[in-house]
């Protein structure tokens, strides 16, 4: 037995599923997938092709005129803030309540999930994004804000599943 060929095959096998795991991890999904792949190695290439999404899109959503704004046809400036919950989000709602007082522009709040945690409605990590950006929305004061939450890749995520708008990256 050639046992140089055993282990080059091996390691194609491993390094096929963790580039094939990396990928659909880049591209918006779970990072466990990286185990199946790495177990399944080129097998797995099919399986990551049929699931890779290739436009994020709308999870969940509380229209901005549901908090008090105008609605879509609101004349004022609308700001995205990507929301996670932590300090420099935090810090960059401040900021921009602060700059968009009442009248001044509507605030509209992200977070970004991964497909397969959109998909499950059930999903912790939804529903913590939810309850986050609820408590952020309620606690804006007098400016209008509203939130969405997109699943998908975090730096592709697009505010523009509004019916009639721009999609606005970030």
């Amino acid at each position: 037995m050639n046992w140089t060929a055993l282990w080059v095959f091996i390691g194609v096998w491993v390094l096929t599923g963790l580039a094939t795991g990396l990928w659909m991890a880049r591209k918006g999904h779970d990072a466990r997938w990286t185990i199946i792949a790495v177990i399944l190695g080129p097998l797995f290439v099919p399986i990551a092709f049929e699931r890779i999404e290739q436009n994020p899109r709308s999870v969940a959503s509380e229209p901005v005129a549901m908090w008090g704004a105008g609605g879509e046809g609101s004349d004022g400036l609308r700001v995205m803030v990507g929301f996670d919950g932590s300090k420099e989000a935090e810090q960059a709602l401040r900021t921009a309540r602060q700059l968009f007082a009442p009248g001044g522009g509507v605030l509209e709040l992200v977070a970004v999930v991964s497909y397969d945690d959109g998909a499950d409605v059930d999903s912790e990590v939804l529903g913590r994004a939810k309850e986050r950006l609820e408590a952020a929305a309620s606690d804006a004061g007098e400016v209008p804000v509203g939130y969405a939450v997109i699943a998908g890749p975090a730096g592709r995520s697009c505010a523009g599943s509004r019916p009639n708008s721009t999609p606005t990256c970030w």
